[in-house]
């Protein structure tokens, strides 16, 4: 998948109305995965620790 197609299925699924919005989302996603791919998740029992755990089910 080339870079224009991800950032068109991301605006697609994600309801954007348009690219800068999942360019934003993009960005943001990535840059939380990338925290959490560290082990930055943040203090034990914070939000953000939460997050980096991933689902609860």
């Amino acid at each position: 998948m080339q870079y224009d197609e991800f950032i068109k299925a991301v605006g697609e699924r994600g309801g954007h109305s348009d690219r800068e919005a999942a360019l934003r989302t993009t960005q943001v996603v990535l840059a939380d995965l990338g925290q959490r791919l560290k082990g930055r998740g943040g203090e034990p029992g914070s939000p953000a620790s939460r997050r980096a755990q991933g689902p609860s089910d």
